[in-house]
């Protein structure tokens, strides 16, 4: 099986935490068009500055423009978590660079890749036409991050409650199924997972252990178990045939993995595309069916945006 992006020219990427005055995460951009600084955290009095130098020695301000939507106006800086687009055209580096910070710290990722996507022009916001390489249909919703599902992989028992028998099944919050495997007396000793579920990490974490059934399929009452917990391939983009650019970006500290559908997305299924912690992928032809994102862990995070 091959992979559903087309390949293209490498995209490259660097990371690190702002948290010094003066601190900055830096790339190389000799084979590039454009980088996007990736900004995560909640630091307090903080301005992270965006630069390009073209001898590697003078840095001046370069204006990045917030990903996640048309329209918006560049600037040379930025004080809030987000994705910004700087143009890296004639540019030898260009970096975010901590200006400023009372407390607190940024995480950086830089994902350059050889499309670009802002040309500047002069003078003020309302007359920097934004010429895009990848515009978005109003329709379009173009911010599709989040965070991967989970699925039980393991099902203890915390309690064994009573009245249950050998094939009873057991119905716990968001669809997981439990099917009793043995019983001491008439109490739970073992189960097996029969449907492991595809739940939403914000679920996932109002599951708190012990869990206790919603329902069985027999008589029995009072069995609680501690669930752990996997992820699951996530639906992060239904199909789209007006897509035109889409773009997954991985700010997390683990591999992620895309593919088009729920069975593909797992680490070393032919067809799928690993992207690397820090790294991004962004195919030169988008795909316009479905797009899922695999990730071993629950709450990993993935940055999506799709034009």
């Amino acid at each position: 099986m091959t992979a559903f992006f087309p390949s293209g020219a490498p995209n490259q990427s660097a990371s690190g935490t702002l948290s010094t005055v003066n601190s900055a995460v830096t790339l190389a951009t000799d084979t590039l068009g454009s980088v996007d600084f990736a900004l995560a955290g909640s630091p307090v009095g903080a301005t992270v500055a965006f630069e390009a130098t073209s001898d590697g020695t003078n840095w001046v301000a370069s204006k990045a423009y917030p990903k996640g939507g048309t329209g918006a106006a560049g600037s040379t800086t930025a004080a809030a978590a987000g994705v910004y687009n700087v143009s890296a055209g004639g540019a030898k580096q260009v970096r975010a660079r901590l200006s400023a910070i009372t407390s607190g710290s940024f995480t950086v990722v830089a994902n350059g890749t050889a499309a670009p996507a802002h040309v500047g022009v002069k003078n003020g916001n309302a007359a920097d036409l934004q010429v895009t390489s990848t515009p978005v249909p109003a329709s379009a919703t173009p911010d599709r991050s989040g965070t991967i599902n989970g699925a039980v992989s393991g099902a203890a028992i915390a309690a064994g409650g009573s009245g249950y028998a050998v094939g009873n099944t057991i119905t716990l919050a968001n669809g997981i199924v439990l099917t009793v495997a043995t019983v001491n007396g008439s109490a739970v000793a073992t189960v097996a997972l029969t449907t492991p579920g595809n739940v939403s990490y914000a679920n996932v974490q109002a599951m708190t252990n012990p869990v206790a059934q919603a329902s069985s399929s027999g008589s029995g009452t009072g069995a609680t178990f501690i669930l752990t917990w996997v992820g699951v391939a996530t639906l992060f983009a239904a199909a789209n045939a007006s897509r035109k650019s889409l773009e997954i970006i991985n700010p997390g500290t683990l591999p992620l993995y895309a593919a088009t559908t729920i069975n593909n997305p797992a680490q070393g299924v032919p067809g799928s595309i690993p992207i690397a912690a820090g790294g991004s992928w962004q195919p030169p032809i988008p795909h316009q069916g479905a797009v899922y994102v695999y990730g071993s862990v629950a709450g990993q995070p993935v940055t999506m945006f799709e034009g």
